[in-house]
């Protein structure tokens, strides 16, 4: 029997605003990060398309720097969850080619949909199992879908709003403390219900 991790994130996204820079979070380790760089080309042409300004905000170990629209963030244990509440977007590109990166659990993609985020990705396995496409979230993967997904996002706040809500609301369903408690008490009493009684 496996129980998931519970949910750890303390803060979300509240508010869905068009304006001001629309900020595209990705977290993880530097070691990840190569297959983001797809994003880059995609990035500059929404922003030429939207006249918006679009970030790409890595939070990741290493120094704090911008790149024009590309923003390091330096992950801090207290302060991953804020940093993704302040988010717009969340992204991750997970190689469909990498079996590392395929047997990966869905810890990230459910950290972002807990801040009540809408979350773009090219999908591992088990991020296909937490997603519902087009409801909690979008797979992309190819360079037109990130495009249109992004786009649309970037340029509907109630888009955002209404995908991010339902992401929050499926896995607090599914990962939150009530539900995770009751799957270790539901063990429990399977243990001890086959205990032999002390002789």
């Amino acid at each position: 029997m496996k129980i998931a991790l519970p949910l750890l994130n303390r803060h979300r996204r509240t508010r869905y605003a068009h304006a001001g820079p629309i900020r595209l979070i990705w977290q993880g380790y530097p070691e990840n990060m190569p297959p983001m760089l797809r994003l880059h080309p995609i990035l500059d042409r929404l922003r030429l398309d939207t006249g918006l300004d679009i970030r790409l905000v890595y939070n990741t170990k290493g120094a704090a720097r911008r790149e024009g629209p590309i923003e390091y963030t330096q992950w801090n244990v207290h302060r991953w969850d804020r940093v993704l509440a302040e988010a717009d977007i969340a992204v991750a590109i997970k190689p469909l080619d990498d079996p590392y990166q395929q047997r990966k659990p869905a810890t990230k993609v459910i950290s972002y949909m807990a801040a009540a985020l809408p979350v773009v990705c090219t999908p591992s396995q088990a991020d296909r199992q937490v997603i519902h496409h087009g409801k909690t979230g979008f797979f992309a993967y190819n360079d037109q879908e990130w495009y249109d997904y992004l786009h649309a996002l970037i340029q509907d706040p109630s888009l955002r709003s209404r995908i991010g809500n339902a992401a929050r609301r499926q896995v607090i369903e599914a990962y939150g403390d009530k539900q995770v408690a009751a799957e270790y008490e539901d063990l429990f009493e399977r243990v001890l219900a086959n205990r032999p009684m002390p002789g």
